[in-house]
């Protein structure tokens, strides 16, 4: 989950005609050009990203742990599950697993252990008086500037699986970059003993988040066809659906969800090729659901709106295609609404789930309009 940018607002700078069809903020260089592009859409529904995105990571909302206490709840059949608090852990590694010796330094090596010293008392409190118990929980990885990345840890003795939405097999490398810290971490929190397995979250052919939503991260598209122009690159990986999918806490959170129902992520990754959904979509509308279940607009504010203008719509230039498929090299973007009528009948985070494995319906529309006024200020900073 690449890390927000700090921007001025633009809201206080430009005047309004529709304050819903501005930005949220004042545009960097790399939107100004996406606008050049006709990409305006995609700023707004990135916009919409980041507001879903405030809400989760503000603290006091609290609102990763409770609605993995609430998933666990409704999904639990054995009532042996236990959720227990969000953390998010330094990035450090010991020498002798890592050549990066920039993450193998004291002081982020007592940062980790304080963090990881408390976690593991939480753990053996629990498994002291439960030793059959299972543990879920979600945890970042704090990758400094460059933000974060989560995963979903899932023990049940004597093994923990780690679920981190970037792996796959898709790059000819089992897991992630990020794969040993959470293996790591996972040994440290539950005991070298404990066997941990990372991955049976892959699929053969498709990663629910290969990119991470990072924009140094190539799509997958880049990997089959090596020769595409370095133009084309670059406006691949700032459109692609695949840089539009920030979302690695929510996909912990749904991996989660979809073990304890008695599914994969390897089983969802394998559907979601053999349906040509775009992961991108399926937990789109997840989210939708749950903002709406677990009441989670009020952490929004006066933004709330915004969010619900701009977010059920992805930016595509493939839509009912497949990761792999030719048409993923087109810089023919559209805006496509996602149907969310069966998410918004669910009644409780079960049938949320299930409708979120439907075939989705996706409609073209037409492409906002950029305001004039914004499009004077952006031709005024052009000649300054």
């Amino acid at each position: 989950m690449p890390k927000a940018k700090a921007k001025t607002k633009a809201k206080e700078k430009i005047p309004q005609a529709n304050i819903l069809d501005y930005p949220i903020d004042e545009l960097d260089q790399g939107e100004e050009e996406l606008i050049g592009h006709g990409a305006y859409d995609l700023i707004l529904l990135e916009n919409a990203s980041e507001i879903f995105r405030s809400a989760m990571m503000e603290l006091d909302n609290r609102y990763i742990e409770r609605i993995l206490e609430d998933v666990v709840t409704t999904a639990d059949r054995s009532k042996k599950c236990i959720a227990i608090s969000s953390e998010t852990f330094d990035y450090y590694m010991p020498t002798k697993l890592t050549k990066d010796p920039t993450i193998s330094t004291k002081e982020l090596k007592e940062k980790f252990e304080a963090k990881v010293d408390t976690y593991r008392a939480m753990v053996k409190a629990i498994l002291g008086k439960k030793p059959d118990t299972c543990i879920v929980s979600v945890v970042a990885l704090d990758l400094a500037e460059s933000g974060g990345h989560y995963a979903a840890l899932y023990y049940e003795n004597p093994r923990v699986l780690i679920f981190d939405s970037m792996q796959g097999d898709t790059t000819n490398v089992i897991g992630s970059s990020y794969t040993p810290f959470f293996k790591y971490l996972a040994h440290q929190i539950f005991g070298e003993s404990t066997l941990v397995v990372k991955p049976d979250c892959i699929g053969e052919k498709m990663s629910l988040q290969l990119t991470g939503g990072f924009l140094e991260g190539d799509p997958y598209i880049l990997s089959l066809y090596k020769k595409t122009d370095n133009a084309t690159k670059l406006r691949l990986a700032a459109e692609s659906t695949e840089s539009q999918n920030h979302f690695c806490y929510m996909w912990a959170i749904y991996s989660i969800h979809l073990r304890l129902s008695g599914r994969t992520p390897e089983q969802l990754a394998k559907y979601a090729y053999d349906k040509m959904i775009d992961p991108l979509v399926i937990i789109k509308k997840y989210i939708w659901g749950l903002v709406r279940l677990e009441k989670l607009k009020k952490g929004m504010g006066s933004d709330a709106a915004f969010y619900e203008r701009h977010f059920p719509f992805v930016w595509s230039n493939a839509v009912g295609k497949n990761m792999d498929d030719k048409e993923r090299l087109s810089l023919d973007f559209k805006r496509y609404r996602i149907d969310m009528s069966s998410v918004d009948k669910a009644k409780n985070l079960d049938e949320l789930l299930n409708a979120t494995l439907e075939i989705p319906t996706l409609t073209l529309e037409s492409k906002t309009s950029v305001p004039s006024d914004l499009e004077k200020v952006i031709s005024d900073r052009g000649t300054e």
